[in-house]
């Protein structure tokens, strides 16, 4: 079996499957393939998952006949949102509990009286904010976006910086955010 695939049917009727732990790199789980495995109430899918196969998992039937496939009752689903796990729990109208984003990685400096943050997409992450903090007073930055950025910040005060960045991801009208970066002292002079 390949580290990266999950077969079609690779575990049917494993019906007392309690448990499973997907690699970090899967990035198939093919069709039926934990059908039912009815003592399986929960996964958490990796964000490295780009496609999941129809019934893939959740679904069991009493008659094993296809035509009665139902949700299993209280099978949830675990994952970042934007991902392929939180579009099959939607398209299949299973419970999908989301992860907080990851902390992203930032470069940050200062040149001309501006700090200049640097980030990269963090997993599950729909924007970002930047605080940044002078003589107590603290000013934070929202940014809506899901690809890699740089950002400054208008011309600012001499003085000394703590600065710090943290993504969020938006699910059912909150935000969840990751733990915020170390922060960083500059000194713009």
């Amino acid at each position: 079996c390949l580290w990266w695939v999950m077969w079609n049917r690779a575990f049917i009727d494993c019906y007392y499957l309690e448990k499973v732990e997907f690699n970090e790199n899967l990035e198939t789980i093919g069709e039926e393939a934990f059908r039912q495995c009815t003592a399986l109430k929960k996964v958490e899918i990796p964000a490295s998952v780009k496609k999941i196969g129809k019934k893939a998992f959740g679904f069991a039937s009493e008659t094993h006949n296809d035509k009665d496939l139902k949700v299993i009752e209280g099978f949830t689903i675990t994952g970042y949102a934007n991902t392929e796990a939180e579009k099959y729990a939607e398209k299949n109208e299973i419970t999908f509990n989301c992860k907080k984003p990851k902390t992203p990685k930032v470069k940050i400096s200062a040149k001309n009286r501006k700090i200049k943050v640097k980030y990269t997409k963090a997993t599950g992450a729909d924007g970002f904010q930047v605080r940044y903090t002078r003589n107590g007073k603290t000013t934070t930055k929202t940014y809506n976006t899901l690809k890699s950025v740089t950002k400054s910040t208008a011309k600012l005060s001499k003085g000394t910086y703590k600065v710090k960045v943290r993504a969020f991801a938006k699910t059912e009208g909150k935000k969840l955010y990751s733990k915020w970066t170390l922060a960083k002292t500059v000194k713009i002079a």
